[in-house]
């Protein structure tokens, strides 16, 4: 066999060494989520606890995975018990969303300090102490509002998930399209849902 019929079969060193690093990440993720999934599910109570400290600190670190572990907590209860905790969840995040919330309203990626300075420039870079101390505040307002920005984005993450899981806590999952969501207000209406949040589940859901 030649050269060229041999390397015409074989792999670029490059390519190999990036499809190697590829099954890495794959096996990595792999074994993550085995093991999220042998973990058993939060309490009832923990998932309470996790809403109240939710709303109180604002911390997106409780915000990550809260429907799938709510789902998978709804798995081992009774329907009202599930009712009861899908809407005591639904209720907080959507109460924890500001309606005046703009997604399109992000923070800046650098600042530009008072007096033109090079954007971005770390503080002690600055000499005068009343322009260092007026960039200081920029700079915190701005991680503030990127702090926000994410925050309030997780919330409506975690919303629609919630949604979105409603029909598989129930078992009213069989249905497609509008029939879905039509189906498990159908189940909630025998218990006592307000109104506003059966509209929130028939209104069009974000792709």
């Amino acid at each position: 066999m030649t050269l060229h019929q041999t390397t015409k079969y074989m792999i670029p060193h490059q390519s190999g060494l990036r499809f190697s690093r590829f099954l890495v990440v794959l096996c990595i993720i792999y074994a993550n989520s085995s093991a999220h999934a042998t973990e058993p599910p939060p309490s009832v109570e923990a998932l309470k606890a996790r809403l109240t400290s939710l709303v109180k600190d604002k911390d997106e670190n409780l915000l990550h995975g809260l429907a799938w572990d709510l789902m998978r907590r709804a798995a081992t209860v009774d329907e009202p018990s599930k009712v009861s905790l899908w809407l005591s969840t639904y209720q907080t995040l959507k109460k924890a969303c500001d309606p005046a919330f703009n997604p399109d309203d992000v923070s800046a990626i650098n600042i530009t300090p008072p007096g033109g300075d090079i954007p971005g420039i770390a503080p002690e870079g600055i000499k005068d102490p009343e322009l260092r101390r007026q960039y200081e505040l920029a700079l915190a307002a701005n991680r503030e509002k990127s702090n926000r920005h994410r925050y309030q984005s997780l919330l409506r993450k975690q919303l629609e998930e919630l949604r979105r899981d409603l029909p598989i806590i129930l078992g009213t999952s069989g249905a497609d399209g509008p029939d879905r969501a039509r189906n498990a207000v159908s189940r909630l209406k025998k218990y006592d849902v307000p109104n506003d949040v059966l509209v929130d589940l028939l209104a069009p859901q974000r792709q």
